[in-house]
């Protein structure tokens, strides 16, 4: 079976050009609403551990990119410390000094 090199590199650039959308998506909202459309939908926002405010650009880029990739690897082990730790954060939390915090009570 021989796999042509224009697959891989239609791939590849679909690969890179999705993590950078996924890289300034949550970069933007981190930085200038404090959490993605989801979060915000769900009444939760994500802040910066010391400090409580939004996340900067980058960390919330590399948060949202880097930090829960490495959380889902491998078998989401990096999101089973929400059941072992205060606060409930999971790996891409501690690796980018974060927290998810309510904004809105639950109805």
């Amino acid at each position: 079976i021989t796999i042509s090199l224009n697959i891989w590199v239609k791939g590849g650039l679909s690969l890179g050009v999705s993590w950078l959308i996924s890289f300034l998506y949550a970069g933007y909202f981190y930085s200038s609403r404090g959490a993605t459309l989801g979060k915000m939908a769900l009444g939760i926002a994500v802040v910066d551990q010391a400090t409580g405010q939004r996340l900067s650009f980058w960390k919330g880029a590399f948060r949202d990119t880097i930090g829960v990739g490495l959380s889902g690897i491998p078998l989401f082990l990096g999101y089973l410390l929400v059941f072992f730790t205060e606060g409930k954060r999971a790996l891409h939390d501690f690796l980018f000094q974060s927290r998810v915090v309510l904004v809105r009570p639950k109805s």
